[in-house]
């Protein structure tokens, strides 16, 4: 179940919220996980609140759930946040921006919201195990690397051949290829593993809680194929939000993905939405151009 992702979706009827009053909205069962949404008015301002309960889940060994809440009505979105949920129960709670704000008549109204979440289970103690099989000793591997106090039995030829990085340490050119163990530096220990798991023969896929991090070691020890698979659970399968898609697709050279994420951006409303994205301010100048091309498009 690593890997199965636990969605649900609920469309609520018509909310009303009252003036300083806390009101219980609805209470969802997913595949173990139990939320319950409730709402409350203070001061002027809305707020919603998920109380998760993850027992059940604990119970089956997950030890943890990344993913993202949602909330919207009338095609607007109220919420979109992208959340970590870790304890047996969590309460998150964020402030809804109405954009028809009655607070004065001693309630706010919402027509017909849409709430959502979908979240991918880890599993952090099955991971250190798995990893730590990957690097015993055996026939194969023939190189053993250092990170902290680990010592990973590696196969210098599978890694020369995804990595011109490992070719070149490798490479009895470069003093690393006459030491008996290569340290490998500011890099710990659980990420290099996470990185190799992606290409060793019994894969580890990414998903959304681990692609960033694998974008960032797959281009540091220059391993394309790490990418590869980055990009195509983001084309296919991913739920973070298309201006970060953006910004990930642009600095990890994902062309497929940067071709989807902005024709993703349809709407005069979504180009804004970028514009005021903190990611919109790291992308290229060459991604800014094709950009424009779009919005000349909608025009």
């Amino acid at each position: 179940m690593a890997d199965e992702v636990i969605e649900y979706k609920f469309i609520c009827p018509n909310i009303t919220i009252y003036r300083e009053s806390l009101q219980h909205l609805y209470t969802s069962f997913a595949k173990g996980l139990k939320c319950v949404w409730k709402t409350r008015n203070t001061s002027g301002q809305t707020f919603f609140s998920w109380e998760f309960d993850l027992n059940e889940l604990k119970n089956q060994g997950i030890d943890g759930l990344m993913g993202r809440i949602s909330v919207n009505s009338d095609s607007i979105d109220l919420l979109n946040v992208q959340i970590d949920l870790k304890n047996s129960t969590e309460i998150i709670e964020r402030v809804v921006h109405l954009y028809h704000n009655n607070y004065q008549y001693g309630y706010n109204y919402i027509p017909s919201a849409t709430f959502e979440y979908s979240f991918v289970p880890y599993y952090a103690q099955a991971e250190g195990s798995l990893y730590d099989q990957m690097f015993l000793p055996s026939h194969e591997n023939d190189a053993i690397l250092v990170i902290g106090k680990k010592k990973l039995h590696v196969c210098k030829a599978f890694l020369s051949y995804h990595s011109s990085f490992f070719r070149a340490i490798f490479s009895s050119t470069f003093k690393e290829g006459q030491m008996s163990e290569i340290p490998i530096k500011d890099v710990t220990y659980k990420d290099f593993a996470l990185m190799l798991s992606t290409i060793y023969p019994d894969a580890v896929f990414p998903n959304d809680r681990t692609a960033e991090k694998l974008l960032e070691m797959g281009d540091r020890f220059i391993i394309q194929s790490v990418i590869n698979h980055v990009e195509y659970h983001l084309l296919h399968n991913t739920k973070i939000g298309n201006e970060k898609l953006m910004w990930m697709a642009d600095r990890y050279g994902m062309s497929k993905l940067l071709v989807k994420s902005i024709r993703q951006m349809d709407s005069i409303e979504k180009a804004k939405a970028l514009k005021s994205s903190p990611d919109y301010a790291k992308l290229s100048k060459e991604a800014k151009e094709k950009i424009l091309d779009r919005l000349m498009a909608l025009i």
